[in-house]
C-alpha cells in the first residue's frame, strides 16, 4: 500500500482559507520524518514503525508528488483510515537557508475508508487543501505553476533572523483510494556511468545505454552497469544518469510507460573519496529502490522518482575473494562482525515454507532454510547440514514479505551473519546478514 500527496507548491501544504497571514519567501524544500503509522481497522488500529531511511519524507518545491509511504504490506481487508504521526524535528528550506520546523499537530490522516486486495496494489492519494479550493478535485489533476503569494495562516511565524518556523498542522484532502496491479517487472535504463577525479577528469564507465530488470536483483544479486580500465588516484564521486523513459510490467504482462516528473531527479553522484591502486579491482554497489522510486498516482497512473543510494565499495587484488566477500556489507562489516556469533559459508540445499506461532503467539508464515556448510569463518560449526528458520514465504499461495530480511532459495552459495537468541539462530541485520556469492 502506498499513501502519495499531489501538490502544486510547498506552501500550500500550510494553506488555510479561513486565516489571513504573512508573506514568506518560496521554500525550496520540507524535510518531514515520521515517527509511526496507524493503520486504522474496525478494532485494534495496526500500529507500524517505519526504518531510519523509511521515516525520512522529503518534499520538493519543483514536484508535483511526494509519498509518505511505499510499499507498506497489510492483510487482505476493509481499513477504515490511516494517521501518519510526524516527529515534531522537521526542516524547512528558504533562500539556502535552514529553518526549524515545528508542527503543533503533527498528524496526517486519510480519513475515508479502502480495501486491500489479494495481488493488488492500494495507493491512497490526497491533495492539498488549496489545490482541492483551486477546483483541482477532478477525475484528473493538472498541475500549475501559477501564483502563489502568501501562507495564509497566523501559526506560519516568519521572521527573517528566526530559527523556527512554527505551524499547527499540514493542510490535505482526501482524493482517492486506487486499487491497481502490483508491478512484476520493472525496467530502469541507464544512460552512463563515469568517475570523476579530484583533477577534474571524468573517465566513462559505460555510456552505452543498457537496461535492468530491476526487481530481478534481489537477495544479494547485482547487474553490472559499468567497466573499464582507469587510471589509479583517487577519485571524488561517481555519476550515474538514468534515462527520463522506463517502463514496467503488471500482473498479466500488461506492459505500462512511467510517467517522470520533470523535476525529477535521474542524474545522481555518490561522494567519496575512492582511492583508485594499480592492479586492483574496485567495485561499487549501488541500489534502486522499487518500492520508493515507483507508485500510482490518479493523474497520471504509475509514476516513477528514483531513489538511488550506494550500498557499498570493495577493492580487491586478482586473489582477495574473501576480502570482496567482506566488504560487499561496507561500513557495516565490523559491527556485523561483532553482533554474530557464528559467520558460515555454504550452499542452500532446501527452503521449506510453514507456518508457525511467533513470539506474540500468532500464526505467520516462515521458512526453513537448510543449508551445506563448507566453510565456518567464526565459531564453532561443523562443515554439513546446517538449519535456521527465517520469517516470510509463500505457503499454499499466501506470501509473505517481511522488510529487510533475507530471502532464500535453493541452490544459491551464500555467506550469513548468525546470531543465537535462546535456542534460535538469527540473521545479524537482516539483509545486511546475508551475501549471495
Amino acid at each position: 500500500m502506498n499513501f502519495v500527496v499531489g501538490y502544486d507548491f510547498i506552501e500550500s501544504l500550510f494553506y488555510n482559507p479561513s486565516f489571513t497571514g504573512v508573506e514568506i519567501p518560496p521554500a525550496n524544500q520540507v524535510l518531514l520524518e515520521i515517527d509511526h503509522v496507524d493503520i486504522l481497522t474496525s478494532g485494534t488500529p495496526i500500529t507500524i514503525y517505519p526504518t531510519v531511511k523509511e521515516s525520512k519524507v522529503i518534499i520538493y518545491r519543483e514536484k508535483h508528488y511526494f509519498p509518505f509511504f511505499t510499499g507498506l504490506i497489510l492483510p487482505v481487508g476493509d481499513y477504515s483510515g490511516v494517521n501518519v504521526y510526524l516527529k515534531n524535528n522537521g526542516k524547512v528550506i528558504i533562500q539556502d537557508r535552514e529553518y526549524s520546523l515545528v508542527i503543533d499537530t503533527p498528524i496526517v490522516s486519510y480519513s475515508d475508508t479502502f480495501s486491500v486486495q489479494l495481488g493488488k496494489v492500494t495507493t491512497l492519494e490526497s491533495a492539498t487543501l488549496k489545490d482541492y479550493n483551486d477546483g483541482l478535485a477532478g477525475n484528473r489533476r493538472t498541475p500549475t505553476r501559477g501564483t502563489f503569494e502568501k501562507v495564509l495562516s497566523p501559526e506560519f511565524v516568519y521572521q527573517t533572523n528566526a530559527a523556527a518556523i512554527q505551524h499547527m498542522y499540514i493542510n490535505i484532502v482526501n482524493r482517492a483510494a486506487n486499487i491497481h496491479d502490483s508491478l512484476t517487472k520493472l525496467n530502469i535504463n541507464v544512460e552512463s556511468l563515469s568517475a570523476s577525479s579530484s583533477g577534474n577528469s571524468s573517465f566513462v564507465l559505460n555510456r552505452t545505454p543498457t537496461q535492468f530488470e530491476v526487481l530481478q536483483l534481489r537477495n544479494g544479486y547485482v547487474g553490472l552497469a559499468g567497466a573499464n580500465q582507469i587510471e589509479a588516484g583517487n577519485y571524488e564521486y561517481f555519476e550515474l544518469a538514468l534515462a527520463r523513459t522506463h517502463s514496467a510490467e503488471a500482473t498479466g504482462g500488461i506492459p505500462i510507460q512511467l510517467y517522470m516528473d520533470e523535476a525529477s531527479q535521474n542524474i545522481f553522484r555518490f561522494y567519496g573519496p575512492f582511492v583508485l591502486r594499480g592492479g586492483e579491482t574496485f567495485e561499487t554497489y549501488l541500489h534502486l529502490d522499487p518500492n520508493r522510486s515507483v507508485y500510482f498516482v490518479k493523474d497520471h497512473g504509475y509514476v516513477i522518482d528514483p531513489t538511488v543510494s550506494l550500498l557499498a565499495t570493495a577493492s580487491m587484488n586478482p586473489s582477495e575473494e574473501e576480502i570482496k566477500i567482506i566488504n560487499t556489507v561496507g561500513k557495516f562489516m565490523n559491527i556485523l562482525a561483532s553482533e554474530s556469533d557464528i559467520i558460515i559459508r555454504g550452499t542452500v540445499t532446501s527452503v521449506t515454507p510453514l507456518v508457525a506461532p511467533n513470539a506474540s503467539g500468532r500464526n505467520l508464515i516462515y521458512s526453513d532454510v537448510v543449508l551445506n556448510v563448507t566453510k565456518s569463518l567464526k565459531g564453532n560449526v561443523d562443515i554439513g547440514p546446517f538449519s535456521l528458520r527465517v520469517p516470510g514465504g509463500t505457503y499454499n499461495g499466501i506470501m509473505l514479505e517481511v522488510s529487510n530480511m533475507p530471502k532464500f532459495k535453493a541452490s544459491e552459495e551464500v555467506l550469513i551473519y548468525l546470531y543465537k537468541q535462546g535456542s534460535t539462530w538469527k540473521v545479524t541485520r537482516g539483509n545486511l546478514g546475508k551475501i549471495n556469492l
